[in-house]
């Protein structure tokens, strides 16, 4: 059985996702609240509490054990809900009870969105803060259904936020900037007078410089992968000769072509001949192909030059 470690506003709780059990308590996610007794039908998420931790002098759950040492289980913890307190806990110098973390997240495969947002929930007619990377996830399937997995979910375009009223924590310029450089990898939800509540970074978790530091280029090599995998299984035991070779990138080149046309990439090559299927691949029974991508960035920063000329000037020149 793997522990999960979750915290709430009064408790931290150690859960159990396979126990449901009507005489116990249990923890609802969507609303961040404990309930007892049988779990209704909307609560369908609900988690069987196995000890707790009370937190700013909270009752403590009758019949529910303490939170007992839990060093070798899986460790679930929202972020803090100060701006400092999450840049700490995503670099792992966090060192509280409730948010201790002693390693950074570093994975071009995860992504950090702060602060809470506030939505009307339709179970029990109240506003809830619900974690970001809901609405996250949900910004990311509405791109791809009004462009493309490698346009970036965030912005006034695409990264605009309907349903919440509010976020938990005002940011302003400056927090935007310390949560996105300088070695951190948050990305920002912030509210605009005029645009609304918009998430306005895309960075992935990934610490080292590179292409796969942003969520568009991340989701473009999945889509890439998945595609490659699912178009190319009918070359599987074929004869391992030039003829293959030229078959597989003739099916490669027309599928890379149309991502350049619908502005995912820049430039593409495919290499598939007996450069990289050496001899010694082949008699391993392996057929090699080298795709090289030049993925298109996005503008996160525009900056305008304006530049005042005397009257005399010809603007042609300068």
């Amino acid at each position: 059985m793997t522990h999960k470690i979750i915290k709430t506003e009064n408790y931290l709780l150690v859960v159990d996702d396979s126990e449901m059990s009507k005489d116990n308590y249990h923890y609802n996610p969507y609303t961040k609240t404990v309930h007892k007794g049988f779990w209704m039908a909307e609560l369908k998420e609900c988690r069987k509490i196995i000890a707790h931790l009370p937190l700013n002098n909270s009752p403590v759950l009758e019949g529910v054990p303490l939170l007992p040492p839990l060093e070798d289980d899986e460790a679930i913890c929202p972020y803090p809900e100060e701006k400092q307190n999450a840049i700490d806990w995503h670099n792992g110098k966090s060192t509280t009870t409730a948010y201790s973390r002693t390693s950074a997240i570093n994975s071009s495969y995860a992504a950090i969105f702060f602060p809470h947002v506030k939505v009307f929930s339709t179970f029990d007619k109240k506003d809830r803060w619900y974690d970001p990377t809901i609405f996250a996830a949900r910004q990311m399937a509405f791109t791809d259904s009004v462009a493309d997995s490698w346009f970036a979910p965030a912005g006034f375009r695409r990264g605009r936020l309907t349903k919440p009223t509010d976020v938990e924590v005002k940011i302003t310029q400056g927090d935007r900037d310390s949560m996105y450089s300088g070695g951190n990898a948050i990305n920002p939800i912030s509210s605009f007078p005029q645009q609304g509540i918009t998430i306005f970074g895309q960075r992935t978790a990934q610490r080292s410089p590179s292409a796969l530091d942003r969520i568009n280029v991340r989701r473009l090599m999945i889509y890439i992968r998945k595609v490659l995998l699912q178009g190319t299984g009918r070359f599987v035991f074929e004869p391992n000769d030039e003829f293959t070779w030229e078959q597989l990138e003739a099916a490669l080149n027309p599928f890379l072509d149309d991502i350049l046309r619908r502005r995912g990439i820049q430039d593409f090559r495919v290499i598939c001949d007996e450069t990289v299927n050496t001899p010694a691949r082949v008699d391993r029974n392996e057929l090699w192909c080298k795709v090289i991508l030049k993925p298109t960035k996005t503008a996160e920063i525009i900056i305008f030059e304006l530049n005042l000329t005397s009257q005399s000037a010809d603007i042609t020149t300068l």
